[in-house]
This record gives structure tokens, C-alpha cells and sequence, in this order.
């Protein structure tokens, strides 16, 4: 009789449910635990790059099946992976396939850093030929770089609309990664790139892959890249961008031939250029536009392919404190921007500013600042009614590194320093289409730093010189210096998708590197970390029974 007074009554198990309101309470409970059911599944859906070699098939099935669109006289694979990662599609007419010396056509997508949607004109189908046996090529990221192939599908092209077939032919495998006949070398090195090439040029075109791996970081895993590109090569062009100045790298390389052989090269190191001077006049703090120290990013022209923030080009790439990864918009040329949000209001020295390229395109060429905080009034409004202070333009001089802008004197009014949380990036002039950042840094007024107060007044508005100097960032200080000559030339861009890309350099970059340049001492590469099956088999099994009692614990409710 007591139960009927206490205030749990109506979601307890052991009470009977004598009105609609307590029903609706114990279904709302049960939705509840069913959501975390869900989640738990969806958790363990997307797998590391080891649990995929061990599991491959799980990384072409699910939401992860290729699939075939006509688009105009082209025919499209289409395909969205559970990982970012390079990938090719190497396709044969079946009556071929039993020939051994026939060699397979290879097409990839015009992207130089791994990306989770893919999209592979596929130019050379000919329905004449009848059916196709067609095979995907992934190059996975980790402690050690992996080249995962999908089961093999088939398709004819003399059938519209283009199909796969539903049902694969043998399993998703690891490549057989045998040693390569050649070695990578490194030739060149700069502050912020590389170049590189063969000891030899491989027997067959082929599709590849670069990883390289900071040797100062204890647990570093490869970084993927490859040169710009929508079929096999038979002469690679290799370079590497956005890299840290001074700093140890490891690289090696995995290639797939037209016959579908794998191998890798072996581990070569390298070190980058230090950035040269010093200024120990620099009132320019630490870099405080970083995800993991709070700052945002409040809001963005577009990303590339509709992604959202968090996608492969994304706008969280210009502050996630990597130059490798890059945002990029979706063709948006000149009227591209981006609006950063710290997660308070600094007085602001200066900022950071590295563009994205594709070579003739997507280059920032010129910008301005937007500087704003809602709560304040001491600065003018703009013609949005935000009050906000424009600084502007500002010049990079190409895309090779980032460079540091001092705006401590370009302050209008009377000088005096705002506190503002909101720093908005317009870009003015560019070599239009798919222009972005890959590193956008903004540095707080060092405390105790001069007065807060600027004496100098900025040129407002366009114009055809600079109205100031950008600078080089010196890895000691931080602060702002001379800027270096351009080191090397960026790349191509994607006719086809519009997909952002990097392409290889050309030119030398102005100083060659010594011995000592190119070999970072007696260093080890890093080595994978070994998979614990057992506790990985806990980890699941964990979430599994975790599944299953919500389930009963759920039904039990009911």
C-alpha cells in the first residue's frame, strides 16, 4: 500500500501503470535506453585502420559500398569511406583478365590528402568491351602505412543506368606489401616542404601513396599524400607541403602497379628548415585560434563538397593546429571567408595566415581582418550593424609556409587596442575556385607589452600594393621575421570534380640542403604500436553485454 504514496511510483517496474501519464513515462524510458543502445552500435561501426586489416571487408560494406552514377557521358564511382584515405579503382574487361601480361586501367580522384568522399571518373569503360571486372585500391593511414583492396565487382557498361553487381567476388584483403626495387630520396628541403624522388622509375605506371611521420613526436602515425592526379604515372612527381619548419620527419612510400602489385620503399628522414632572425621586440603572444583550447569556428562562406565543419575540408581544419590538414570552400574564389571565435575576448597583436593551393587556383592572394565583440561599443559599426573594426588588406606573398601579420599599429580611432572574441578572414583577390586556409593562427597582445595602444593609421580599402609586410614566424621567440624567398611552386587543380588539391612543386626551393639536412641523426622510424586482440576482444565484448542488458533491462520496462 505504501508504494502507491512514493514519488518513483510511477516509472518503478514492480508498480502497475494505472493512468496514460505513467505509460508514457516508462515508453519515454524505454526510447531513452534504446538511443543508447544505438549509440553503443554506432560507436563500435567505424573501426581504427588496424581493426580494418584485420576485419577488410567491413570497409567496403554498409555505407561504405561503392556505387555507379552517369554523369553526362561519364560514368562515376562513388563511394563514402568510414576513414579518410587515398584511394584508386583499377578496372579490366573480364575477357582480359585471364591474360597475364594485360594491365588493368587505374583512375583516382584528383586529391593529394585522404578524404572520405570519393568520386572516380571512371573514362575508359567501353560497352563495346561487354563486362568489367573493377577492384578498389585504399591507402591507409596509422603507425604504418597499409594498402587495403576490396573484393573484386562487376559491371556493364552497355547497361543503363550503370549498376555494380550486388553480390562480390572473393573477400577484401591486405596487399601483400613486398619490398620495393627502388628507395625514396630526399633531394630538397625548406622551411615547410619537401621533394623528393626514385632511386629508379618503377616498370609500370602506378598509383601511390607517401606517409611521412614527425620523429619528435613519441606516437606519431603517417600522414598520407600524393601528387595531383586522375589516372596511374609512370614517372612520379613527389613533394610534400605543409610541414613544420625544423623539424625531423620520417617518410616512405607504397605504390600499386597496372598489374595490381603493391610494394613499399623503405624509411628515409629528412629534417625541414629553420625559419631564420629573430625579433625580440615582438609583442605577438602564443596562438590562441586552436580547437583544443576553446576557440570555434562561428561561422563560414562553405566547405568543399557541402562537408560540415568537422569533414575532411572543413573550416575546423584552419585552427585544428595542423598545417597538413587544410580547409577549403566550395569554389567560392573571392567572396570565400571565415569567422573565428575565441572563448574570450583578447586584445589581438597579430595573426597567422597560410593559404591553401591548386596550383593556378585557389591561392589568397590579398585579405581582410574583421575584428568584433557584440558587447562592446568601442569601435564603429559596420554596415551588418556589428560593431567591428576592418583592418585590411593585407598580402601573401605566395603559399609555401605560413606568415605572421603584426597589426598592433594598424588600429584607427585613437590607437587604443580592443578586446574582441570574433576575428573574421575576407578574402579580397585570389586565383579563384576552391580557396581556403590551411593554417589561420591569431596572437593575443602579450601582457605587460607597451601601452595597448596603437599610433599608426592603416590604408583602408583595396589596393595594389601591400600595405604591409608579412613575416615569417621564428620557432624561439614567436615573434615576426623577414620573410624567406618562395621555396616551392604548388600544384594542379581538378578539372573535373573541383576537388581541392596540392599538387607537386617544381622549382628549387633557394637553398639545398646539406647531409645533415637530409638525415636527422640516428634516428628509428616509428614503429606500429602491437594490437592487443585480447583487450580489444574485452572492449567489445564490453559493449556487447553493455547492449544487451539496456536491451532486457528495456524490455523488462515494457
Amino acid at each position: 500500500p505504501g508504494c502507491a504514496h512514493c514519488p518513483f511510483a510511477s516509472v518503478c517496474c514492480f508498480y502497475p501503470a494505472k493512468n496514460p501519464a505513467s505509460m508514457m513515462i516508462r515508453l519515454c524510458l524505454l526510447l531513452c535506453l534504446a538511443l543508447v543502445a544505438q549509440g553503443q552500435l554506432q560507436a563500435r561501426a567505424v573501426l581504427t585502420a588496424e581493426e580494418y586489416l584485420n576485419d577488410p571487408d567491413a570497409f567496403f560494406t554498409g555505407k561504405s559500398t561503392p556505387y555507379l552514377e552517369k554523369e553526362g557521358d561519364d560514368v562515376v564511382l562513388k563511394l563514402t569511406t568510414p576513414l579518410p584515405v587515398l584511394c584508386g579503382v583499377h578496372y579490366l574487361p573480364t575477357s582480359e583478365t585471364d591474360n597475364m601480361t594485360a594491365e588493368w586501367f587505374v583512375k583516382t580522384m584528383d586529391m593529394t590528402e585522404p578524404a572520405e568522399i570519393h568520386s572516380v571518373t571512371l573514362s575508359d569503360l567501353d560497352p563495346a568491351n561487354g563486362e568489367y571486372k573493377l577492384g578498389l585500391t585504399a591507402f591507409l593511414p596509422g603507425p604504418s602505412q597499409a594498402v587495403l583492396l576490396s573484393a573484386t565487382y562487376t559491371t556493364d557498361p552497355s547497361i543503363s543506368p550503370p549498376s555494380l553487381s550486388e553480390e562480390l567476388t572473393g573477400a577484401s584483403t591486405p596487399l601483400q606489401q613486398d619490398p620495393c626495387t627502388y628507395e625514396l630520396q630526399v633531394s630538397e628541403t625548406s622551411v615547410g616542404s619537401a621533394t623528393l624522388e626514385l632511386s629508379e622509375q618503377p616498370a609500370l605506371p602506378v598509383v601511390y601513396s607517401i606517409g611521412r611521420a614527425s620523429a619528435d613526436e613519441a606516437s606519431s602515425t603517417y600522414e598520407l599524400s600524393r601528387e595531383s592526379t586522375t589516372t596511374s604515372v609512370a614517372a612520379p612527381n613527389l613533394s610534400l607541403q605543409g610541414l613544420e619548419a625544423d623539424t625531423s620527419y620520417f617518410v616512405e612510400g607504397c605504390f600499386v602497379d597496372t598489374k595490381r602489385d603493391v610494394c613499399c620503399t623503405p624509411t628515409a628522414s629528412f629534417m625541414t628548415q629553420a625559419q631564420e632572425g629573430s625579433d625580440s621586440s615582438s609583442c605577438l603572444g602564443p596562438n590562441v585560434a586552436l580547437l583544443d583550447q576553446g576557440a570555434v569556428v562561428n561561422d563560414v562562406s562553405s566547405n568543399w563538397s557541402n562537408q560540415d565543419n568537422d569533414g575532411s575540408f572543413g573550416a575546423n581544419k584552419a585552427i585544428d593546429g595542423r598545417s597538413a590538414s587544410a580547409w577549403s570552400s566550395d569554389a567560392d574564389g573571392n567572396d570565400a571567408w571565415i569567422e573565428i571565435m575565441l572563448p574570450e575576448p583578447r586584445q589581438i597583436a597579430g595573426v597567422g595566415v597560410w593559404s591553401r593551393t591548386m596550383g593556378t587556383s585557389s591561392e589568397i592572394k590579398t585579405f581582410q581582418l574583421t575584428l568584433s565583440d557584440s558587447s562592446s561599443s568601442m569601435m564603429p559599426e559596420t554596415a551588418e550593424g556589428r560593431v567591428a573594426h576592418v583592418i585590411g588588406p593585407l598580402e601573401l606573398e605566395d603559399t609555401t609556409q605560413l606568415y605572421m601579420f603584426d597589426i598592433t599599429d594598424q588600429y584607427s580611432g585613437d590607437g587604443e587596442i580592443p578586446k574582441v572574441d570574433l576575428i573574421r578572414l575576407d578574402v579580397l583577390t585570389s586565383t579563384e575556385f576552391n580557396t581556403g586556409l590551411r593554417t589561420f593562427e591569431v596572437y593575443p597582445l602579450l601582457e605587460g607589452c607597451g601601452d595597448g595602444t596603437s599610433t599608426t593609421e592603416p590604408t583602408m580599402g583595396p589596393t595594389t600594393e601591400p600595405t604591409m609586410t608579412p613575416t615569417t614566424e621564428d620557432p624561439q621567440s614567436g615573434g615576426p621575421v623577414d620573410s624567406p624567398e618562395p621555396t616551392l611552386n604548388p600544384t594542379t587543380e581538378d578539372p573535373q570534380s573541383g576537388a581541392p588539391v596540392d599538387s607537386p612543386a617544381t622549382d628549387s626551393p633557394t637553398k639545398s640542403p646539406t647531409s645533415d639536412d637530409l638525415q636527422a641523426g640516428p634516428l628509428d622510424p616509428p614503429t606500429p604500436s602491437p594490437t592487443d586482440d585480447s583487450s580489444s576482444g574485452v572492449r567489445a565484448s564490453g559493449r556487447y553485454v553493455a547492449t544487451l542488458v539496456l536491451v532486457l533491462f528495456a524490455f523488462f520496462l515494457w
